[in-house]
């Protein structure tokens, strides 16, 4: 998903999750997604979890309302840092 924001914004995430929500369904199927449903992710890094984060929710969030006026560069510095935090924890 966050890689899906990064690219397309609200409405890749969107896609996303109606595509997850189709793999998933009894009516097609039924088997829970798997890596090689999302081409162009890079694989989940097999490394211990970041400690820190340069953007958290809690930057997101303000004071407490999720303001809309800032509301999209927030949630994209946060998806940003935290893909970041990842990749340098390799």
């Amino acid at each position: 998903m966050l890689h899906a924001y990064l690219r397309d914004g609200q409405v890749g995430v969107a896609a996303l999750t109606r595509r997850v929500r189709k793999l998933n369904s009894h009516r097609s199927g039924g088997r829970p997604p798997r890596a090689e449903d999302f081409a162009g992710a890079p694989p989940f890094p097999d490394v211990d979890p970041p400690s820190a984060f340069d953007t958290t929710i809690a930057d997101v969030a303000g004071d407490g309302g999720f303001p809309a006026e800032r509301y999209e560069d927030s949630v994209r510095a946060w998806v940003a840092d935290t893909v970041k935090a990842w990749r340098d924890a390799r």
